[in-house]
């Protein structure tokens, strides 16, 4: 039983629950998804496809979610890397 693999997303804690890596991934992959659909709802299309294209180009996800909270914002934003 020792080598199992542990499928526990989060802990219980003394002071409330203790996440593990997996479940702040699944949190900022979420996250991400509504970004991205709010962006699509709300017709930043060109936003949307440069953040896209820069993802599939090895742009840091972090980076590029900086960039989607700034598009859903209204605010212009500066390409991760290009300051």
């Amino acid at each position: 039983m020792e080598n199992l693999p542990d499928y526990t997303m989060v802990y219980p804690g003394p002071r409330g629950p203790i996440p593990t890596r997996q479940s702040e991934s699944l949190r900022e992959g979420w996250e991400d998804y509504c970004l991205l659909s709010l962006l699509k709802e709300r017709g930043r299309k060109v936003e949307l496809a440069a953040i896209l294209k820069a993802y599939a180009a090895g742009e840091s996800p972090h980076a590029l979610r900086l960039q989607a909270l700034r598009a859903v914002a209204g605010k212009s934003f500066v390409r991760a890397g290009s300051r």
